[in-house]
């Protein structure tokens, strides 16, 4: 039987790494010590797998992308180009993490979820299943955005915030409305107020008087 190197010349693999006989390695790929590599898995050039990471059956790593010591990829789940999933960071079932997405360590990434290229995911952020984190958003540390949520381009979810709901799009930004220490918040790009605060500030603003009306529908709402 073939050891693992002969098995994939081009690629670097360490030691005592378990690759599956149908897995596929690429060109100048890092399998790292005591990694796992399932049925049917591919890992693409220059992909760095890190130790004792598990990549599940049909899981496919993108080329240039980093898997963190201890991080588990589970089954069919996609890590596109240059994304980097930190340390024991779980990236769920048949989810996505887009190009150059960055996945901090011990984040939870559920099943299906869709992480969009250049997004962060910072320590021990959930992100739960069928969510969608658009394009550059960035989720703070702890936070947790529930099932099937929707997070815009650009937006900013602080650190151990609740993500309650999207309340429309206006301006140029998607507002969103959070729970932080039993306060609600309007995140608006990188910026955020807590609900009373954001009718102050918008009221002043006679050029933005759809974000006024949404955020005066938001307080109707969840008073």
């Amino acid at each position: 039987m073939k050891t693992n190197q002969e098995r994939f010349p081009d690629a670097l693999i360490g030691q005592d790494a378990l690759i599956d006989q149908d897995a596929l390695i690429g060109q100048d790929a890092l399998i790292d010590q005591d990694a796992l590599i399932g049925p049917d898995a591919r890992i693409e050039q220059g992909a760095v797998i890190g130790p004792d990471a598990r990549i599940g059956p049909d899981a496919r790593i993108g080329q240039d992308a980093r898997i963190g010591q201890g991080a588990v990829i589970e089954q069919g789940a996609r890590i596109e180009q240059g994304a980097v999933i930190g340390r024991d960071a779980v990236i769920g079932r048949d989810a996505v993490i887009g190009q150059d997405a960055l996945i901090d360590q011990d984040a939870r990434i559920g099943q299906g979820a869709v992480i969009e290229q250049g997004a962060v995911i910072e320590q021990g952020a959930r992100i739960e299943q069928g969510a969608v984190i658009g394009r550059g958003a960035v989720i703070g540390q702890g936070a947790v955005i529930e099932q099937g949520a929707r997070i815009g381009q650009g937006a900013v979810i602080e650190q151990d915030d609740i993500y309650i709901a999207v309340i429309g799009f206006a301006d140029g930004y998607w507002k969103t409305l959070t729970r932080r220490n039993g306060i609600l918040w309007i995140n608006a790009g990188c910026r955020s107020f807590s609900l009373d605060d954001a009718i102050l500030h918008w009221s002043n603003k006679s050029s933005h008087h759809l974000t006024l009306a949404l955020v005066k529908t938001a307080k109707e709402i969840f008073p």
